[in-house]
């Protein structure tokens, strides 16, 4: 992974997190990251902590390691590694599924007719098949 990408998806991770949580600006998108990429002149050396400068991120969030799930438990399952949650998945993706659902709130919703839906795969499979306002089309 190059250097801007690193940068990129560790700006867009904390500047959800300030977004959904107090209700800051949300992320930049790509164009967006990369209008304000290209105002840097300086060296490159300096050009990680111009950008946190540039996009507004104070430095005390910078400073908050990014969530890492634990591994497989030796029982074979994942256990949610959320405060006293005592759920175990069969699969990462279950677990990762379960702690963005019931800990962090994320949903998706159908852009054609408003359905809420639980995750990315979910929404790709209600509009495939589910989706009333696509079966009009």
């Amino acid at each position: 992974m190059s250097v801007l990408s690193r940068l990129y998806y560790r700006y867009d991770e904390i500047q959800h997190f300030l977004h959904e949580t107090f209700g800051l600006q949300r992320p930049l998108g790509m164009n967006e990251w990369h209008d304000v990429v290209k105002l840097y002149d300086g060296p490159p050396e300096g050009f990680e902590a111009w950008l946190w400068d540039a996009l507004e991120i104070p430095r005390c969030i910078l400073s908050i390691a990014s969530y890492e799930p634990s591994a497989v438990q030796p029982n074979g399952y994942f256990a949610c590694d959320y405060h006293a949650c005592p759920k175990e998945y069969k699969s990462n993706q279950a677990r990762n599924n379960h702690f963005d659902v019931a800990h962090l709130g994320t949903r998706q919703r159908c852009p054609d007719c408003g359905n809420i839906l639980m995750n990315h795969n979910s929404l790709s499979r209600h509009q495939r098949w589910n989706c009333p306002a696509r079966a009009q089309i």
